[in-house]
């Protein structure tokens, strides 16, 4: 039996929805918490930290690893939490067996103290996060009522809705992205790694 472009257009649909929602979900899900409720530690410093600077396409991902008394696995800086650091004092200021507190969510370090000197900016990595979660949300939960209008609309026989439903979906992504404010980092070749 042929598969008609209205069954193609329904499993289409139907697919959307599916990934829309996963998406939004994580959205949801992975919302990081404000910093006053992270985990809290004070620990020991096993070794200098390790600035590590790997080859991902085009470009490179960049990490501050740091290896504790208290962590099995290294603590890492990373993604808006690294553009926010006092990367050079971290290079020239932390040593094996220096005492300091940190503020951490999973393996991420979001804050670093050592002896009242704080090393990193977290409200400004968080608000630089915010507005990209803002959108990714506001995107997900507009383009599943708009998917979830064209399978209804499909079903009951309306004919070109795919492309009508694609360019609302790029238009409100754009509108939002403007509202939002929404602004991407840009390439950064940090000079502390090597």
């Amino acid at each position: 039996m042929e598969t008609t472009p209205s069954k193609n257009l329904k499993k289409r649909f139907y697919a959307a929805i599916a990934l829309v929602s996963v998406i939004f979900a994580i959205t949801i899900l992975s919302a990081p918490d404000s910093l006053e409720n992270m985990s809290r530690e004070t620990l020991i410093i096993k070794d200098a930290p390790v600035f590590l600077k790997q080859r991902n396409g085009n470009s490179h991902d960049y990490k501050i690893h740091i290896n504790s008394d208290k962590f099995q696995t290294p603590l890492e800086i990373t993604g808006a939490d690294l553009e926010f650091t006092d990367r050079k004092g971290l290079q020239n200021e932390l040593r094996k067996g220096d005492t300091v507190e940190i503020k951490y969510h999973h393996t991420f370090i979001v804050q670093l103290t050592k002896k009242g000197k704080t090393y990193m900016a977290p409200e400004k990595a968080f608000k630089s996060g915010e507005s990209m979660e803002k959108w990714v949300f506001w995107v997900c939960l507009v383009s599943l009522i708009i998917c979830i209008t064209g399978l209804v609309l499909t079903i009951s026989g309306v004919k070109r809705l795919g492309w009508v439903t694609t360019i609302v979906v790029i238009i409100v992504a754009g509108v939002l992205f403007f509202v939002f404010d929404v602004h991407f980092s840009n390439t950064i070749e940090y000079t502390e790694f090597s």
